[in-house]
């Protein structure tokens, strides 16, 4: 796979759909690049987070591991 310029990041790639991932989580600038790749988002934590319901959020602290 060559996609990226940056051979450890086309492993990541690689990683992503040979294991059917739903999306790839990171900081890497040259991922973000390109947003999705093969039908998987690339995002960032900050933006994983903001797309996690309310509800879900608020139930984080009640009975369980923080």
């Amino acid at each position: 796979l060559k996609v990226l310029s940056d051979e450890e990041d086309n492993r990541i790639l690689e990683c992503a759909v040979g294991g059917n991932a739903d999306l790839i989580v990171s900081r890497d600038r040259h991922l973000l690049t390109l947003k999705k790749y093969q039908n998987i988002p690339i995002v960032t934590a900050v933006d994983l987070l903001h797309s996690v319901p309310a509800s879900c959020q608020e139930q984080k602290g009640e009975g369980g591991s923080p």
